[in-house]
């Protein structure tokens, strides 16, 4: 009869999730998607599945993939060839992830509890919540999905193995679990962390030295495994063209007051998620006198000390706001370039609706003398769930285009520079050049030195192209050398610029433009083919001819690649 009731449960988990969510499917690819799905040449081939494992794929571009999360390219290669360039299948995917992890939640309450109730409505607060539309809705966001499938599924194994007699297959699973969240996000490096913490919060008798005895098994293979996969992250972004990480472009002490002003502006979406956006840009802590920035840092060091320190004597409580605290850790204070986004409370969020399901069950049993009150509140809650419906239903309507997102965006911040840049990124995709121009004015107009902001050099670039598809070359000529003023080793700048110059007829600025981007960025096949093709007008077919060699050997299965083939073919 028990096994009967889960089942249920488990049910209107899924019935409910699937029904807030099926709008999405309708959705189009947002954000990160064209350049690491729809552009990326890398996904499109099945066999690079296995070269994602292998030593090779050290060598893959990170403009195509995203190489430090290789479960997550691993996820896209194989819906690549199940959907092919079909945004529905995608966006299923990404619902079946969030399923499967709001049922992993479910019985990871009931393993904890023992009680199917406390389950039931954390993991109903969390499938529904409208904070992780987020990450169902980014399918280059999945890997907030996959790190808690595997988070969840390891720490499952581990509390599971610590009462069998079979402890140490348990723990092989564990940390074969574990060992495939690293590989989808970084995060997943505190789960070593909250396992223990969860055994000594839920088992008394053990003190923390007992747990470190009876678990030195796992302990020990845990701390290879964190050890092996920073080796792991320290190899590949020095033999790769990842972006290195600069704290926000601050220096490492300010990013606390910075992290602190996010962790509160997270605890305040998690409570009241009404005004949900692609851009939340808290003002940045510039120096460590900044008051708002150490109000918020003391407030948030206090609950966590709090925490910390009631944990044995009221484990209940104190376990879920450390869980929030230390799973939130790693992309608050580390390298990320935006402080705040909502996808990043998709795994810390459990500690969350854990802690409010317990209060919620606690005052529902406070009602016991009051009988006549029970059926109020249980409205009250079932009315607070179906607006949490209502959000997530709405909030998915933003994300149907890229266009819809940054507009949403700009409504709910009407400032946003990266609501203004972006939005005119989308209408210039549409030739919408007039539209567009005003939006990267826009952007460029409300770039602050105190804000974590777009460089005004991409607001130029974008100002460049607008006025090229408007037909006013001698426009787009002055923005581009604007650009190159701004920032003149950014090698975009110069391949637009060559552009501009051979679109007014000036060759031989255009060619110096091309060598100039070329030489910053040896790799720039785009520039290198435009070169080409200058050279082949002037005549120079031996140039031409070497720089479709080296598109060639750069991007040998690209388009661009077999376009350069055909050409050399061409010429002799």
């Amino acid at each position: 009869m028990l096994i009967l009731n889960k089942l249920k449960v488990l049910a209107l988990i899924v019935i409910a999730i699937c029904a807030v969510y099926a709008n999405t499917v309708t959705n189009n690819f947002v954000l990160d998607d064209d350049q690491y799905l729809v552009q990326s040449d890398f996904i499109k081939n099945w066999k690079n599945a296995f070269t994602v494992f292998t030593p090779a794929y050290l060598g893959v571009s990170a403009k195509h993939v995203d190489l430090n999360r290789p479960l997550m390219t691993w996820s896209l290669i194989w819906d690549y060839s199940i959907w092919d360039l079909n945004p529905a299948g995608y966006h299923l995917t990404n619902i079946l992830l969030h399923v499967l992890n709001t049922c992993l939640l479910f019985l990871l309450g009931v393993l904890t509890f023992k009680d199917t109730k406390v389950s039931m409505v954390a993991a109903l607060l969390f499938g529904l919540h409208p904070i992780h539309t987020e990450a169902v809705n980014g399918i280059n966001f999945r890997e907030d999905l996959l790190v808690t499938t595997f988070y969840l599924l390891s720490l499952i194994f581990f509390l599971k193995a610590k009462n069998s007699e079979k402890l140490q297959i348990g723990h092989v699973i564990s940390l074969a679990f574990f060992a495939c969240a690293l590989l989808s996000k970084e995060m997943a490096i505190t789960l070593p962390i909250i396992a223990f913490l969860h055994f000594f919060a839920f088992v008394p008798q053990n003190n923390f030295r007992n747990i470190i005895q009876s678990n030195k098994w796992f302990l020990t293979c845990s701390s290879a495994l964190i050890l092996f996969y920073l080796t792991g992250l320290s190899i590949l972004y020095n033999h790769s063209d990842l972006p290195k990480a600069d704290f926000f472009g601050q220096e490492w002490y300010l990013v606390i007051p910075t992290a602190g002003r996010g962790i509160v502006h997270y605890i305040k979406l998690l409570i009241y998620p009404i005004e949900l956006s692609i851009d939340h840009n808290p003002i940045e802590s510039r120096n460590l006198l900044d008051m708002p920035g150490l109000i918020s840092s003391g407030f948030v060091v206090i609950l966590f000390c709090l925490s910390l320190y009631h944990i044995r004597k009221k484990r209940v409580a104190f376990f879920f706001p450390l869980w929030f605290f230390i799973t939130l850790l790693p992309v608050t204070t580390t390298f990320y370039r935006q402080p705040v986004a909502e996808r990043f409370l998709y795994l810390p969020s459990i500690g969350f609706v854990f802690l409010i399901s317990l209060i919620l069950l606690g005052l529902y049993k406070r009602l016991e003398p009051l009988n006549k009150l029970k059926p109020i509140f249980l409205i009250s809650f079932s009315l607070f769930l179906f607006f949490y419906s209502i959000g997530t239903l709405n909030r998915n309507t933003a994300w149907k285009d890229g266009y819809s997102l940054w507009r949403d965006a700009i409504r709910k911040i009407p400032d946003s520079q990266r609501g203004h840049f972006n939005t005119g990124w989308e209408v210039l995709k549409k030739g919408q050049y007039t539209e567009a121009l005003i939006e990267f004015k826009a952007s460029l107009s409300t770039h602050s030195n105190r804000m974590i902001a777009i460089e005004p050099v991409e607001s130029l670039i974008g100002i460049g192209l607008a006025y090229r598809g408007m037909g006013q070359r001698d426009m787009s000529l002055i923005a581009f050398e604007e650009a190159k003023k701004t920032n003149p080793s950014d090698a975009r700048v110069h391949y637009f610029l060559g552009m501009a110059y051979q679109s007014v007829g000036m060759q031989k600025e255009a060619v110096d433009s091309f060598i100039r981007a070329i030489n910053l960025r040896q790799d720039f096949t785009a520039a290198r083919m435009e070169l080409g093709n200058l050279y082949g007008v002037l005549g120079y077919n031996d140039k031409a001819i070497e720089e479709y060699k080296a598109v060639i050997q750069i991007e040998p299965d690209s388009t661009r690649g077999r376009m350069a083939d055909k050409f050399i073919k061409a010429i002799k």
